[in-house]
């Protein structure tokens, strides 16, 4: 029997169909992808869906499957279609939805005269002209199962979305989970769908555990720390065990933020014995505030489901002018009290001093917002008493700013109204993006890089390489020459400036256009598991042992032990550059260099696979046990076409640490990334700072079952590339 899943997308998301892409691969389905982002007009999107599934539907044979699914349909479980569709001519899951029970994310239609007639009666209706608002709509009349309802032992579809406790965690019998957030959002906000279909995809495809996260450098086990005591600016943060799982994410975020600038924090894990009855949660801020507001000029409490997410910028610029710091709430209050802050002044330390008071008053402080919450008595007293009003506060982009208004530019961001496990995910998910803000202005310094001295190409160089003409460098740069008529001098000038811009120009053309501008996270932030941090250590024991330059100075092996963190499951890893000791070639690692350091200790940290290298000086070529190395030169293809045709098909890790010039990297892919297997890498070593505009083109290049990521290293950048699907 024939099935077709057809991805039906109203909103880009890579994430949804790397998902949609690895169910088919998985099960042996026809998979097709159609987008109609462009589509601003309901009614135009809705008529374009129904006439997409009847298109198919016709091309199909009689009886075959047509699966549609949404950006909003994450599959979950590896079930079969025609297990769940034998004896219907449709699958309609119905969801538990707060006042509905029908979703369009996930449908099942049989190719048969009756489903055809429907879906052509669906177009008739969708017309542009007869005013339809909604698709569901389409569906009066129409069967739907059930909430939670089994077909083949298997659920056919659970409701997902951020405020809901995720009871599809550990069941293996879900087929898919439903994204849908009508009654608060109107829908799935974008972050939360692909920090979701990420986070699936790598349990999914990679074996990382659901819903669980790991465990964050820095962040201590005891009640209580504190970092950089004594500094003018401090923040206080607390969460108890019953919300760690995302408290110790916002923990390892506002350390590593409050490092950078040297801000003291204070962590508390269990609430103070000394703290009173009654002072929990979010009640227990102003004791907080008051304990330490007399001893720095300035005190923030910050709520543990907050995250820096723009660590470059500074506390400073917000807290000049004013005594007091409080954002705008989205809702009635004046301020949302999860970010509160306080100037030390007489007049402060007598008023945080008497909200305390005000806070222990309160008869009922059993839940957050029991009696109001502590945030209605810190409005109240600022409003009744400082005449606070929204003049006064600083606006929502500036300070604290709610999850779903979040931008990459946020300072600090606001996970709420999200279930404890959901928003462990979420957070998760965007600490990783602000681990490039802490690497933004850390790039390596270009004079300790391998190409140290290196200058934009211009007149002034060239002779230092051989004297050449104007006519010469036309001749040798013709990809970059003028395209119509001037003197020799000036077109010789300006193909020296395209050489110079064109790639960086792209690579800005890119950033404007793109949502998914490739950023450096610092090489340490690859190690995300246990496994991976003990596999780092064992490699730099044996890259130093064996005289590799890859733990000292560049810290790679962070990255290869995020890469190689199952090394009984490894088969195959390639390096082209061997690490010539012969001083007449370019690239060399100075006659004090060990050739085939690192393919030792990769064969000797990988007992299961075969370790190729490739290099251009044959005089370092060797065999040994598990290693066979063999002749390329990178700058010519031929010789990177034969190197391919003797290496297997399929490999775990590929590694480019050769010429290190931008064309030989692009030939690395060309034969590297078509044999690059599910889930492995192909890793760009030593990328000089001006060569990153390049890359950044290749990153936006790539098709969407390829993962890109920059890291920045002590000597220069790695990229990583991840064969996904």
């Amino acid at each position: 029997m024939t099935t077709l899943c057809l991805s039906i997308f109203e909103y880009d998301e890579p994430q949804a169909l790397i998902n949609h892409r690895h169910y088919c691969s998985q099960m042996g389905y026809e998979h097709e992808a159609v987008s109609y982002a462009g589509l601003q007009s309901v009614a135009h999107r809705i008529l374009y869906k129904y006439e997409l599934i009847l298109h198919h539907l016709r091309r199909l044979p009689e009886d075959a499957l047509l699966a549609c699914l949404t950006e909003d349909c994450v599959i979950f479980g590896m079930h079969s279609i025609e297990n769940m569709a034998e004896g219907r001519d449709h699958v309609l899951p119905g969801i538990d939805g707060e006042g509905y029970d029908r979703q369009t994310a996930v449908q099942v239609w049989r190719n048969t005269a009756a489903i055809r007639a429907l879906i052509t009666g669906f177009v008739a209706r969708a017309k542009i002209t007869t005013g339809l608002e909604r698709e569901l709509d389409l569906y009066a009349g129409i069967d739907y199962l059930p909430p939670y309802a089994q077909l083949a032992g298997c659920y056919c579809a659970v409701m997902c979305n951020v405020r809901r406790h995720p009871a599809w965690n550990g069941h293996a019998n879900i087929w898919t989970l439903v994204l849908s957030d009508i009654e608060l959002y109107a829908g799935t906000h974008p972050r939360f769908r692909a920090a979701l279909f990420e986070h699936v995809n790598d349990w999914q495809q990679n074996g990382a555990p659901l819903l669980e996260f790991p465990a964050y450098a820095g962040v201590e086990q005891g009640g209580f720390s504190v970092q950089d005591p004594g500094r003018p600016v401090a923040i206080v943060m607390y969460y108890t065990p019953n919300i760690r799982q995302f408290g110790a994410i916002a923990e390892s975020n506002f350390l590593r933020y409050c490092k950078r600038h040297g801000y003291t924090l204070y962590v508390h894990r269990e609430t103070p014995a000394e703290a009173g009855p009654g002072l929990t949660g979010t009640w227990l801020k102003m004791w907080l505030l008051n304990k330490y507001l007399p001893h720095h000029e300035w005190v923030l409490w910050v709520d543990a489901d907050i995250l820096f997410v723009n660590q470059a910028k500074q506390l400073e610029p917000l807290l000049e002018g004013h005594d007091i710091v409080a954002a705008h709430d989205i809702g009635s209050w004046i301020i949302n009290a999860g970010a509160l802050g306080f100037r030390r002044t007489s007049r402060n330390l007598e008023l945080v001093a008497r909200i305390f008071e005000s806070i222990c008053a309160v008869p009922d402080k059993s839940s957050t917002y029991a009696s109001g919450g502590d945030q209605t008595v810190v409005a109240d007293i600022l409003t009744n008493e400082l005449g606070w009003n929204l003049d006064t506060g600083l606006d929502l982009v500036s300070l604290n700013t709610p999850w779903f208004f979040q931008q990459d530019s946020s300072l600090m961001v606001h996970y709420y109204g999200m279930a404890t496990e959901l928003r462990a995910l979420m957070m998760a998910a965007q600490d990783r993006g602000s681990l490039r803000h802490s690497a933004a202005d850390a790039t390596p310094d270009a004079h300790t890089t391998q190409d140290a001295g290196h200058k934009p190409l211009t007149r002034d160089v060239l002779p230092s390489i051989e004297p050449m003409t104007d006519q010469d460098i036309i001749a040798a740069l013709p990809v970059f020459s003028v395209n119509s008529a001037g003197t020799a001098s000036a077109v010789a000038a300006l193909a020296l400036k395209s050489a110079n811009q064109s790639f960086p120009l792209l690579a800005t053309l890119i950033s404007e256009l793109s949502q998914h501008e490739l950023h450096a996270l610092p090489v340490e932030a690859a190690l995300t598991s246990a496994a991976a941090h003990t596999a780092a250590q064992q490699l730099k024991t044996l890259f130093d042992h064996y005289g590799s330059d890859k733990a000292n100075p560049h810290n790679y092996h962070f990255l290869y032990g995020h890469v190689l963190r199952e090394p009984l499951a490894v088969t195959h890893v390639l390096e082209i550059g061997m690490g010539t000791n012969n001083e007449d070639v370019v690239s060399n690692m100075s006659a004090q260099g060990r050739p085939g350091a690192s393919l030792r200790a990769f064969r000797d940290f990988l007992p299961n696979a075969r370790i190729f290298g490739a290099d251009i000086d044959e005089r370092i070529l060797f065999q040994e046990d598990r290693i066979e190395t063999y002749f390329v030169d990178q700058t010519e293809l031929d010789t990177m076409a034969a190197l391919g045709r003797k290496l297997p098909a399929e490999f775990d890790l590929i590694i480019d640490d050769g010429l290190h010039t931008p064309n030989a990297n692009l030939a690395s892919l060309l034969i590297g990334l078509p044999k690059l297997k599910r889930g492995g890498h192909l890793v760009v070593e030593d990328i000089h700072p001006e060569h990153l505009s390049v890359w950044r083109v290749v990153a936006a290049s790539l098709p969407s079952w390829y993962k890109p990521s920059l890291y920045a290293a002590s000597h220069g950048y790695l990229l990583a590339i991840k064969r996904l699907g």
